[in-house]
């Protein structure tokens, strides 16, 4: 996935990881958007895998 995609998906902002190399701090609320998105990724990564045996 690259930054941007990541970006759009995790918090809807293109230009998040840009921003985030760049010294951007993220805010609480930008922070649990991006932990949701993550464990949810791993979860249907984990599921994925489960059923593929």
């Amino acid at each position: 996935m690259s930054a941007t995609a990541f970006g759009k998906a995790a918090a809807g902002d293109p230009r998040l990881v840009h921003d985030l190399r760049s010294g951007r701090e993220l805010r609480f609320r930008t922070r649990e958007k991006i932990t949701t998105f993550i464990a949810g990724a791993i979860a249907t990564s984990r599921t994925t895998q489960e059923a593929q045996g």
